[in-house]
């Protein structure tokens, strides 16, 4: 739902009966663009993939080079209930705005170049 009246918001608010309830209210970014979505998928990704593959004398698919990604730079943790160790999930890059993305994008890179020993163009030159 977007609103862009808060006081329209306001009033909606006070029609709910009383109660308890949970509303996450988020201010929603500029979406990251297909240049930035081709540059991860088209450079990134296949530069994670080669790295990994001669790493560890395997290939490395695609899904898994963005799971690994993710698991290290967008990831949200939570406790096992069980154990009460600390649990990275991938958080998904698709709801990152343009800002965030290219945070993202620029840690991946810096790991790919650290680690992997692989450098990847600079996306803001052609």
């Amino acid at each position: 739902m977007t609103m862009k009246d808060k006081g329209k918001f306001f009033d909606c608010l006070r029609t709910f009966p009383n109660g308890l309830y949970s509303l996450l209210v988020k201010s929603i970014g500029e979406q990251r663009s297909s240049p930035q979505n081709r540059y991860y998928w088209g450079v990134v990704i296949p530069a994670y993939m080669m790295g990994k593959g001669e790493s560890d004398g395997e290939p490395c698919s695609k899904d898994q080079a963005h799971y690994d990604l993710q698991l290290k730079y967008n990831f949200k943790e939570a406790a096992d209930p069980e154990t009460g160790e600390l649990v990275r999930t991938p958080a998904g890059t698709s709801d990152l705005d343009t800002g965030p993305f290219v945070d993202y994008t620029e840690l991946c890179r810096s790991w790919i170049a650290m680690w992997l020993n692989i450098n990847t163009p600079d996306p803001k030159k052609k």
